[in-house]
């Protein structure tokens, strides 16, 4: 237990070193700008289609950023290691690199679930500033939130064995933007290359659609989809034992 708490307070000190706060905190802003441009449409903001509205830009651009702010930091965290041989020092220490590699993700993850808790509670708050009357869509709210939490979790697994293989983190930054792309992609031409491709995974989470009826566009709401909460679980948690296991790049 002493070597737990020895290491999850060194793993803090090198997050406030690294300062990824601010990264954290462009991606909330870069939310409330997206969430500002969406107010401005023509839509009833008496109905729960408003809330939909605002969630369906914060989800979409996730599909842009996510990936790479989730590859940034996870890279950055690893590089520590790489750079000062750190690997090779707690390998001497007779610290179990099992034991690392848990203490490790749990940091940086529990970092994106308050951001993500943040992110939604600045959207609750920004809609009623913005004239929002309709009731909060709290159901639906809380399988999304779950759903991007689920989602980065098997991203940030991805990416975290990507960073302990190659010393060399551009690999695992061009990997996540790469998989923006595919995932922006796959979202606008193929639902089958959707259930493939985690990087569009965030997709699922979108319910808003517009019908053409005659020359008017109708907004209607579709059922929230439950598979990246699933897929993201099962990929998860097989990245997550390879990853106990992985033969780290010193």
């Amino acid at each position: 237990m002493k070597n737990l708490i020895m290491l999850y307070n060194i793993e803090r000190k090198k997050f406030i070193q690294n300062r990824f706060i601010f990264i954290f905190a462009i991606y909330l802003l870069i939310n409330l700008f997206i969430c500002g441009l969406q107010v401005r449409n023509n839509f009833d903001k008496s109905t729960q289609i408003a809330w939909y509205m605002l969630f369906e830009a914060s989800i979409f651009i996730k599909v842009i950023i996510c990936p790479i702010m989730i590859a940034s930091i996870v890279s950055y965290s690893v590089q520590v290691e790489h750079n000062n041989n750190m690997w090779k020092i707690l390998k001497s220490s007779g610290v179990p690199f099992d034991k690392l590699f848990i203490v490790k993700f749990i940091y940086i993850f529990k970092k994106f679930i308050l951001v993500y808790i943040i992110e939604f509670l600045i959207i609750y708050v920004f809609g009623k500033v913005c004239g929002i009357t309709s009731s909060f869509p709290i159901i639906d709210s809380f399988k999304k939130l779950i759903g991007i939490i689920i989602i980065t979790f098997s991203i940030s697994m991805l990416h975290y064995l990507i960073s302990l293989y190659f010393s060399n983190q551009v690999i695992s930054l061009s990997v996540s933007i790469v998989g923006s792309l595919m995932g922006i992609i796959s979202i606008f031409i193929s639902k089958v290359l959707m259930y493939l491709f985690v990087y569009s995974w965030f997709g699922f989470l979108m319910q808003v659609d517009f019908v053409k009826s005659l020359d008017v566009f109708n907004i209607s709401l579709r059922e929230l989809s439950l598979y990246p909460i699933f897929a993201g679980l099962i990929l998860g948690t097989i990245l997550f034992v390879i990853g106990k296991n992985i033969e780290v790049c010193d």
